[in-house]
């Protein structure tokens, strides 16, 4: 019996100092920051209209991607003669938008000037010529410091839409 009151008494006493202890404390997580992240757009295959009239305009095109546009339009991103191009067709095969890249060079200087004003010493990074097909008009779409700006031939900037890659309507 006087083994037991020892052990008991041994027990408790181990018990209050552990309970005197200072529980170990986990700092809460930070939370997760994520930038949003653009959802990719399956790949889809056209009616043949849209590939009829592709293939007839763009012979030598090249790793081609078809996409169906939130307009519902089919858009191919593809290389052509060594150059990134991208053309949204309508379902019957219309053109209805191309964009493709160019040297900062070929921006016309109405743009470059717009540009300059803007750039704050940032170089350009991308420089791409868009033109919408059923009016003929064509925007610029310069990239620096991360960001796209749209200008028009004459040089103004333009609200441009991103989702469905057209000017905003003013």
């Amino acid at each position: 019996m006087r083994k037991f009151v020892l052990i008991l008494a041994s027990m408790v006493s181990m018990a209050a100092v552990y309970a005197q202890t200072p529980a170990t404390t986990v700092a809460p997580a930070k939370p997760v920051t994520t930038k949003p992240v653009k959802p990719v757009a399956a790949s889809v295959t056209p009616p043949s209209a849209v590939t009829s009239a592709f293939t007839s305009a763009y012979t030598s095109a090249a790793d081609v991607r078809w996409h169906q546009t939130p307009d519902g339009m089919y858009s191919a991103e593809f290389t052509n003669d060594k150059v990134r191009t991208k053309t949204v067709y309508t379902s019957a095969g219309v053109l209805d938008r191309s964009r493709v890249a160019i040297p900062a060079s070929s921006i016309p200087a109405a743009v470059n000037t717009a540009v300059a004003s803007s750039l704050n010493g940032q170089p350009i990074q991308k420089a791409f010529e868009v033109t919408l097909s059923k009016s003929k008009t064509v925007y610029y779409n310069i990239r620096f410091n991360n960001q796209d700006h749209f200008f028009n031939a004459a040089g103004s900037a333009v609200k441009w839409d991103k989702d469905n890659d057209k000017p905003v309507a003013q």
